[in-house]
């Protein structure tokens, strides 16, 4: 298959909606995080700290297929295609610590005395 039969096929997904993943070599930047929704950003920070799917899961009360669902999609919005490749866009300027909007922290409450 030629470039351009892939540039007709990326034109045909992109007129449906879809994103086309870019290749490896295709990257120029660091992947934007600003891309991603609240709960993809919060589940890109806690890979980001090194947390396995299972404790990502547990921590945020869902499931691990939900949290495997979760980093497809973040993997297909930032072009990439590890958790390698996302820690080291996390830590990247355009990373979250750096101005990105983050889902609030839950707070615990307080009981009146």
């Amino acid at each position: 298959m030629c470039s351009s039969d892939l540039a007709v096929c990326d034109q045909g997904l992109q007129a449906c909606g879809l994103l086309v993943p870019a290749s490896a070599g295709d990257q120029e930047t660091q992947p934007n995080l600003d891309a991603l929704t609240a709960r993809e950003q919060v589940v890109a920070r806690l890979v980001a700290e090194g947390l396995t799917n299972r404790e990502i899961a547990a921590e945020l009360f869902v499931s691990v297929k939900t949290i495997e669902y979760h980093l497809s999609v973040i993997f297909t919005k930032l072009h990439i295609r590890s958790r390698r490749e996302l820690i080291a866009g996390h830590r990247a300027p355009q990373g979250l610590a750096h101005g990105a909007a983050q889902a609030p922290v839950a707070q615990p409450a307080v009981l009146p005395d």
